[in-house]
């Protein structure tokens, strides 16, 4: 598990590359499902790289200059704490590693006085920083609303870190890597399971159950959620996530999944036929996203430019695209009709982990590695993706021995 030191560290380290002001940050909140019920929680990947803390609603006050750190817990109503528990102050002190822990009144009264001699206030953006494609897709309000908060506090300049964060958690420490080879282990665990026990007639959601057990039977949970599960015609779909298709023999299952451990996440793709043999078509389709698979990472290495390897991919995925006749010529329009999406992304506590993909691949970043090929005409869909370890000799698959 990770350490009190680990995000002792973190935060020190964070401290050292702002140099001067307070940093403030939240923690997620609660948010609705319906009624008085909530979803589950997940914590912002920020907040929990610096604390490890998996309670709502909290807050962290860093102080650049003087070193000084200390939470802010939330109010809780007497019904809140029947219903939900008190906030464990040893707890959170021994997860955490910061010792001092304010109540709301005592803990904004200290930050109001703190940063009265400050210059600069230091939080995360409101907003997602990258673009997302899911327009009926919200985002949580819990940054907004601290933000609101933090301007009713104080007239000081506050500055968005993000470049901060990349730095930090793009380049993965030992203790982040052994993380992901244990959510990496789990997910095997559940491929394994899923290929003893799958058969026609099953639904998606049946594959997904046997998923849910064993990422639960080792304290887990699905990284990416709701898991892929793409029977079919589905497998032709990226994101597909209903998971309400019946399984039929001779079809194909594209199932992108992965464990999950302190909030560090595996994400694998694995291509299977239902049952039997992947018929001719099937079996080129799925040679030639094997193919393009094993030569991207040969690619890899420590200093490779991202946009170098994105486009040596698309013309190793033209080559095979021509061979399957699916092109007419090895142009990336013509590619990206049947591969649409990116080869690779940063993989850590966010599926898609933060990365400044404009400068070069470093030594232990951990990326995926996940070439495709869609053919929605003819309900064939291949997908298969790895975890990828760079070093400066080249590349580690760390899921290669999940069953291909």
């Amino acid at each position: 598990m990770l350490t009190p030191q680990f995000f002792t560290n973190n935060r020190a380290t964070l401290r050292s590359n702002v140099g001067s002001g307070v940093i403030a940050i939240t923690s997620n909140g609660l948010q609705q499902r319906n009624n008085d019920s909530a979803f589950e929680f997940r914590q912002d990947s920020n907040f929990f790289y610096l604390t490890g803390l998996e309670e709502p609603n909290v807050v962290l006050i860093i102080d650049c200059e003087s070193a000084e750190e200390f939470l802010i817990l939330p109010k809780q109503t007497t019904v809140e704490i029947f219903f939900g528990g008190v906030n464990d102050r040893d707890e959170i002190a021994i997860k955490s590693g910061i010792i001092t822990i304010y109540s709301h009144s005592d803990g904004w009264q200290r930050y109001i006085k703190l940063q009265q001699s400050r210059s600069t206030i230091y939080t995360i953006k409101p907003d997602p920083v990258q673009f997302t494609r899911q327009e009926r897709m919200f985002t949580s309000p819990a940054r907004r609303l601290f933000l609101e908060k933090l301007k009713r506090c104080t007239s000081k300049p506050i500055v968005y870190l993000y470049d901060e964060f990349i730095a930090l958690r793009s380049i993965k420490q030992p203790q982040e890597i052994e993380m992901l080879k244990r959510a990496i282990a789990i997910t095997k665990e559940g491929f394994v399971t899923i290929q003893a026990k799958m058969q026609p007639s099953m639904y998606e959601y049946e594959v997904e159950a046997e998923l849910d057990y064993v990422y639960k039977k080792h304290h887990s949970r699905h990284g990416f959620a709701p898991p892929i599960i793409a029977s079919g015609k589905n497998s032709t779909v990226l994101h597909y996530s209903k998971n309400t298709n019946v399984l039929k023999a001779g079809e194909l299952v594209l199932m992108d999944v992965g464990a999950e451990v302190e909030n560090y996440t595996a994400d694998v793709s694995r291509t299977y036929v239902i049952s039997g043999a992947m018929n001719s078509r099937q079996q080129a389709v799925y040679t030639a996203v094997k193919t393009v698979h094993n030569q991207s990472i040969n690619l890899l290495r420590s200093g490779l430019l991202w946009k170098e390897y994105i486009t040596e991919v698309e013309r190793l995925m033209g080559e095979q695209l021509l061979s399957l006749k699916l092109i007419t010529a090895n142009t990336r329009d013509q590619i990206r009709h049947y591969f649409p999406h990116a080869v690779s992304h940063s993989l850590g506590l966010d599926t898609h982990d933060l990365c400044d993909y404009t400068k070069p691949m470093q030594e232990n970043m951990v990326i995926t590695v996940e070439p495709g090929i869609y053919i929605p005409e003819e309900g064939i869909g291949v997908r298969i993706e790895d975890d990828i370890l760079i070093t400066n000799n080249g590349a580690v698959n760390l899921s290669a021995d999940i069953p291909y």
